[in-house]
């Protein structure tokens, strides 16, 4: 289950370890330190006790998917117990974040997302006035019923790995009356704490796009207001939000 830890002589696989992908309370200690993180050891060592629980990494199953979200964790692991650069653990966390969420999308539903979902969020008509509360997952459809557009604000947490941000996906219905995703997006939104705020935006022509803002053994703000809109699908831009439950840091 740990190869690359087993590989350099850092763990033994353990059914009743104490905490995740065999990692040790030294080994977390000291990654703390190398990283020079502000996050409370005891902090740590409660998200990472075994056994795996999704509840302890934010919005990360929801993503990608328990399997997968559990390989993440380990993989942004290993590479701090193998005291990788920040950088190198940010770039191979944002590249396995939207890798994972895409293939755990297309495994899960290959002929299209079913018309009922619980994917879809609140679902919202074109008329349809925006909840009286802001909601963390949000989708409306054109006047044809043809088009959705979902938008979602997510906060992801591994304690060496942490993201929040917004994501936009366009769904067309297919001839079997579920849902293909494609054409083009945008993201924008802002992610803020207490006297700080930084802008998202980014748009591509796939079918899905997300932006977020990294921390890597710390965490990066602590709110998040998305906003969603798809060029040409006859659906008004909308808004979703998310807190993360840091008290986070200024960028």
């Amino acid at each position: 289950m740990y190869p690359l830890l087993l590989a350099i002589g850092l763990a033994t696989p353990d059914a009743s370890a104490a905490y995740v992908c065999g990692l040790t309370s030294t080994q977390i200690s000291t990654a703390l330190t190398y990283y020079s993180s502000s996050i409370p050891l005891a902090m740590a060592l409660d998200t990472l006790e075994a056994p795996f629980e999704c509840a302890n990494f934010g919005g990360l199953c929801s993503e990608v998917g328990q399997d997968r979200a559990e390989e993440f964790v380990c993989d942004r692991w290993y590479d701090a117990v193998a005291q990788k650069s920040a950088a190198v653990i940010q770039a191979n966390g944002d590249a396995d974040l939207v890798a994972m969420a895409e293939a755990w999308e297309d495994e899960r539903w290959p002929n299209g997302v079913p018309d009922s979902s619980p994917f879809w969020g609140t679902l919202l008509s074109p008329i349809t006035p925006p909840p009286s509360s802001c909601e963390n997952v949000v989708t409306r459809y054109n006047s044809a019923e043809t088009i959705r557009v979902r938008g979602k604000s997510f906060w992801v947490s591994t304690i060496a790995y942490n993201a929040l941000g917004a994501s936009t996906k366009r769904y067309a219905k297919n001839s079997g009356g579920s849902w293909s995703r494609g054409g083009s997006v945008v993201v924008s939104g802002t992610v803020s704490k207490s006297g700080c705020s930084e802008s998202l935006y980014d748009s591509d022509t796939d079918g899905w796009v997300a932006d977020s803002v990294m921390g890597v053994f710390f965490f990066p703000y602590k709110y998040v207001d998305g906003s969603h809109s798809a060029p040409g699908s006859g659906i008004s831009t909308f808004a979703t939000c998310n807190t993360a439950p840091w008290v986070g840091t200024c960028l």
